[in-house]
């Protein structure tokens, strides 16, 4: 018997996905699918590459979406870019699972690929603040 997910809404960064066109594939509580078109990034000098800089982005803003939970933010990432990212790809898939979650931080692994091959891993942690951890100055 296969399990069935119910899909939710995206709560955090919408201004920041429309504005970006990411596309939501598919979004479920700690799961998020986003299709990337790569029309409007920034490029490197040799003008195919894709920008690494980009490609972080959308992994940041796929990480808080998977846990999709209001005043969250990224507090630190391990990221690898495996390969360079040729514009002629015209699209990327980005997968984020939140792995576990401890102290009120949740675990975040962030996959890209492009044409099937994976060009991105990333390790992400996202904290969540409320009135016992804000961080005052």
């Amino acid at each position: 018997m296969s399990e069935v997910k119910e899909n939710i809404l995206l709560k955090v960064l919408t201004s920041v996905q429309k504005r970006n066109s990411y596309e939501i594939q598919e979004i479920h509580h700690g799961y998020v699918k986003i299709k990337f078109s790569l029309e409007k990034v920034d490029v490197a000098d040799n003008k195919n590459i894709v920008f690494e800089a980009d490609i972080f982005k959308v992994a940041n803003f796929a990480a808080l979406a998977a846990v999709n939970e209001l005043d969250s933010f990224v507090l630190s990432s391990h990221v690898d870019f495996l390969s360079q990212v040729e514009l002629e790809s015209k699209e990327l898939i980005f997968e984020a699972k939140a792995m576990s979650s401890s102290l009120g931080k949740k675990f975040v692994e962030v996959t890209a690929k492009s044409n099937d091959i994976v060009i991105f891993i990333g390790d992400f942690t996202v904290l969540k603040l409320d009135k016992r951890t804000d961080l005052r100055l």
